[in-house]
């Protein structure tokens, strides 16, 4: 398999960029949007390192509820 460097989608230090599923790197509709923005780019002009997005995680429960941080009032006693 080869390393991709995921700021530029560039195949190791050949002129080949990959994204989406070829990529295998987030398996996430937006992430595959965003990796063929920054592939796409690189491929015409000169190589950029893009930063990327904040990684997204999914949680699944039964019950439907997920609680995830502090609650505002604990958050720098500004809830009060």
């Amino acid at each position: 398999k080869p390393r991709v460097n995921p700021q530029t989608m560039q195949v190791e230090s050949l002129p080949v960029f990959i994204a989406g599923d070829l990529g295998d790197n987030r398996p996430v509709l937006h992430e595959a949007a965003d990796e063929g923005h920054v592939a796409g780019y690189n491929a015409v002009h000169e190589v950029t390192c893009f930063r990327r997005r904040t990684p997204l995680a999914i949680t699944f429960s039964d019950p439907n509820l997920v609680i995830a941080g502090q609650r505002w009032s604990a958050l720098n006693g500004r809830g009060r």
